[in-house]
């Protein structure tokens, strides 16, 4: 069997070469104009590179909400009510109930079981985590907070306050 050389033809093979250097170049261009873009309103600037590119990509896409004035109080397990029951009362999520701990009881759909959320009264703000839901929506409350998360925001004798949502 006799094999056969083909032959190429060069002039030809140069062309496609130049095209596919100018196709990658124009590629590379594109993408690093599209770097340099403002991604959103603020003119937030987003590097794939930084260790925070992934962080300002989702802030750049979602909307950021207004801050909202809503209404708090705080619940705790008294020893009355508790007689014998070594305080191990369960929250919607599971876990068990700790008036110590910094979480609340969100009654509304914009809030997710473990979401954090950063509240704000009188200039002094903490963040809790959602891990129980709550009958108070009929007294136009929309978060219940653990003893220790209201005590940061206000004396407990105060019993209701209102707070501004600050994030989400």
């Amino acid at each position: 069997m006799k094999y056969q050389r083909k032959t190429v033809d060069i002039k030809k093979y140069q062309t496609l070469k130049t095209i596919l250097y100018i196709l990658l170049a124009m590629v590379a261009i594109l993408i690093l104009v599209n770097l340099n873009k403002p991604q959103d309103s603020s003119n937030k600037l987003i590097s794939p590179l930084s260790d925070t590119g992934i962080v300002e990509i989702i802030h750049a896409v979602e909307p950021t909400p207004t801050p909202r004035i809503v209404k708090a109080s705080w619940y705790g397990i008294s020893d009355s009510e508790c007689l014998g029951c070594s305080k191990s009362r369960r929250t919607a999520s599971g876990e068990i109930f700790d008036e110590n701990a910094m979480t609340a009881a969100c009654n509304s759909e914009r809030y997710v079981m473990g979401q954090l959320v950063k509240l704000e009264h009188n200039g002094n703000t903490v963040s809790v985590k959602c891990n129980d839901t709550g009958g108070f929506s009929k007294y136009s409350r929309e978060f219940d907070l653990s003893k220790a998360a209201f005590a940061k925001l206000a004396p407990l004798s105060s019993g209701v306050i209102k707070v501004e949502v600050l994030w989400p």
